[in-house]
């Protein structure tokens, strides 16, 4: 069957560009595996343009009729008049208003469009007894895809429900004079015209219920070349405009929710047979529409005869077409109508002129050129006007560099309130933190910036009317340590922990260390120890556990209970640069865990020199101790480097250079016993 079924298509093309010809054939369908059908093909037919399409339903008589010998039947008459022929088949019953036929009649028409060059625009249909029920319910169901609808001898259609589709197309009804057509035609004719359809009769005296009957295929073309004609001629009306009339002058306030109305009187072609939809265009002053720069659907979904458009959505339109701030536009205005999205009408445009009004509002304090000097404590008021009469305003704060437009600001910072504040009382943090910090200036150094501030809402923005310079000092702000507070004494003894804890800076991406050394050394340039802070330096903290405590004593060679006397501080750093604490606390550390309790004693021993080292270390032993490998461990337990020994060896020199300052335990491991020595690494 698919073989047979791609061979059918070779034909048909084949066929249609050598009209003319005739098919009778079938496809596979739901549950009939040759559902038939007969086509048609008009010697005129031309496949590099589009051609005209009739649909026939055959009547019920299976002893004359199924899709072949009613395709033979009007064959003449699709010849004479260029129309592609289809017919589909009723089955087995001969009935072809069963939904199965519905089903197959639809398929049959979408490979139609495939197979030849079809004019979707002309396509019409055609049933005569139980075809003209088929083509009734069929046709109203797919309104969409008829151009008109031909019948003779009608057998009473089920309308209910599609019947209202039959609006504004024509409908040719013929009737034998002795086939009751009071029955037949009269109540069907009501139901359409009720409908708003375009219906013309034709009585055929004498003739009872047949389609053979004298001069059959020129009353046929009759039929057809009135249902062609009223598909074809255009049908239009006549809107008129009426608010705002031509030269009117709108000034547009982006801010303002009270709407402009844009209204016009109802289409002559409305009617109650279909929805009239509306739309208003806009185009430039003396445009033709062919193009124009925005179109709208009127209220209610197009169907209401006015447009209302908020300040904000024509303030938005206009910002689109490039219109600035207290700039003005003439436009065209206009409104179109469709019916059923093929009658249309449009009215004699009017010209508006639309002006964008700035709200204006003004920036207050700092006035221009003032001096702010930024350290611990201190805040800077800006300050502008507040449109309390505007709803759902929020406002920004913007700071950028002298020469740029605000498109890309330095600082972008909503006021308090969620943005609804009119002015921005900001700390000292805000401004260090975001200007100073990433910028690199120590302090005494100054930024000269300017200031403005935004309006907005979910559509309307506008910068304030005018911007400030503003030269802003750094002062002395930095964060401060914590806990445990300066000249703390601590203990240096088992099972005893202490957090080292400062303040966060309130930035994304920083990193903290912590620097600790003997009291009189230079902490910031040279600490004996920098440790990253827990959580891999994301915490303004770090724990310092007994065990490096008690390294420490050892490396300082503190005994029991004598006292190490120490400072720390703290570092914040992201990738623009660094930040110290303000402060450098001091403190005590007492020995009081007595010294040589569980810890190893060997009978060698080793030298390692120098003693706190910063690029290389030495270490030496006796002959007969053989080590094979030495570790280096830090504060938190990680080994930090790992080196085998040769044999034979004595000595050996250890590139310390990469290793970060801080203590460390040595462990130099033997065939027979492990030694280990606290080291320093500056």
């Amino acid at each position: 069957m698919k073989k047979f079924r791609i061979l059918m298509v070779l034909i048909l093309v084949s066929g249609a560009i050598n009209a003319q010809i005739r098919i009778d054939s079938s496809f596979a369908f739901s549950t009939n595996p040759a559902k038939k059908y007969s086509i048609y093909v008009p010697s005129a037919y031309n496949p590099s343009v589009p051609n005209e399409v009739i649909l026939a339903f055959h009547p019920l008589d299976l002893l004359r009729w199924d899709a072949s010998s009613w395709c033979d039947t009007l064959l003449a008459f699709a010849e004479s008049n260029d129309l592609l022929l289809v017919c589909p088949d009723g089955g087995a019953n001969g009935d072809v208003t069963d939904q199965i036929d519905y089903d197959f009649t639809e398929a049959l028409l979408d490979s139609l469009k495939k197979w030849y060059h079809v004019d979707t625009s002309r396509m019409y249909a055609f049933g005569f007894s139980k075809g003209g029920k088929a083509v009734y319910e069929f046709g109203l169901s797919h309104a969409d895809l008829f151009g008109g609808i031909m019948s003779l001898g009608v057998e009473t259609p089920t309308v209910t429900g599609i019947i209202k589709n039959a609006g504004r197309r024509p409908y040719y009804l013929l009737n034998g004079s002795n086939d009751s057509p009071s029955t037949k035609l009269t109540p069907l004719k009501t139901s359409l015209e009720a409908n708003c359809a375009y219906v013309e009769t034709n009585i055929l005296s004498g003739i009872g219920h047949t389609i053979d009957f004298p001069n059959r295929n020129q009353l046929l073309k009759d039929a057809y070349n009135w249902i062609d004609s009223v598909n074809l001629s255009p049908k239009t009306g006549s809107i008129t405009l009426v608010d705002p009339i031509s030269f009117t002058s709108v000034d547009i306030k982006g801010f303002h929710q009270y709407p402009h109305r844009f209204t016009w009187e109802r289409s002559s072609l409305a009617d109650n047979c279909g929805v009239m939809k509306y739309e208003v265009m806009f185009d430039v002053h003396n445009g033709d529409f062919s193009n124009p720069l925005v179109v709208v659907s009127s209220d209610s979904g197009g169907i209401d005869t006015v447009l209302t458009a908020s300040n904000h959505v024509i303030d938005s339109t206009l910002a689109g077409l490039g219109v600035a701030l207290n700039a003005s536009i003439t436009l065209d205005w206009t409104v179109r109508s469709t019916l059923l999205g093929k009658y249309s009408d449009t009215a004699k445009a009017f010209t508006i002129a639309l002006t964008r009004k700035a709200l204006g509002f003004k920036l207050l304090s700092p006035s221009t050129n003032t001096k702010v000097l930024l350290e611990n404590g201190s805040n800077r008021l800006f300050d502008w006007q507040d449109m309390l009469h505007y709803i759902s305003v929020k406002y920004q704060l913007l700071l950028d560099d002298t020469s740029g437009d605000f498109s890309n600001p330095v600082l972008d910072i909503f006021s308090p309130n969620n943005g609804a504040n009119s002015n921005y009382n900001i700390s000292h943090e805000n401004l260090y933190y975001r200007l100073f910090f990433r910028d690199h200036l120590e302090i005494g150094d100054s930024m000269i910036l300017k200031w403005t501030a935004r309006a907005k809402d979910t559509v309307y923005s506008e910068l304030a009317a005018s911007e400030r310079i503003v030269w802003l000092k750094r002062g002395q702000v930095g964060f401060s340590l914590i806990s445990p507070p300066t000249n703390a004494i601590m203990q240096c003894k088992k099972g005893v922990d202490y957090t080292f804890v400062w303040d966060s800076v309130p930035l994304q991406g920083i990193t903290y260390e912590w620097l600790f050394d003997t009291l009189g050394a230079n902490l910031k340039d040279t600490a004996a120890i920098v440790v990253k802070s827990s959580g891999s330096g994301t915490r303004a903290r770090i724990s310092i556990t007994y065990e490096f405590l008690d390294n420490l004593m050892d490396v300082y060679h503190v005994d029991y209970l004598d006292t190490l006397h120490v400072q720390w501080t703290s570092r914040a750093m992201d990738t623009a640069g660094v930040e110290y604490s303000l402060e450098t606390y001091t403190g005590q550390i007492i020995r009081a865990h007595p010294v040589g309790i569980d810890s190893h004693e060997s009978a060698y021993t080793f030298r390692i020199f120098p003693n706190p080292a910063k690029d290389e270390m030495h270490l030496a032993w006796p002959g007969e101790l053989e080590p094979v490998q030495l570790k280096m461990i830090d504060a938190t337990g990680k080994c930090s480097l790992t080196k085998r020994i040769g044999k034979n060896k004595t000595e050996i020199t250890l590139d310390v250079s990469e290793l970060t300052p801080g203590v460390y335990i040595l462990y130099l491991e033997t065939d027979k016993d492990v030694l280990k020595s606290n080291v320093l690494i500056h």
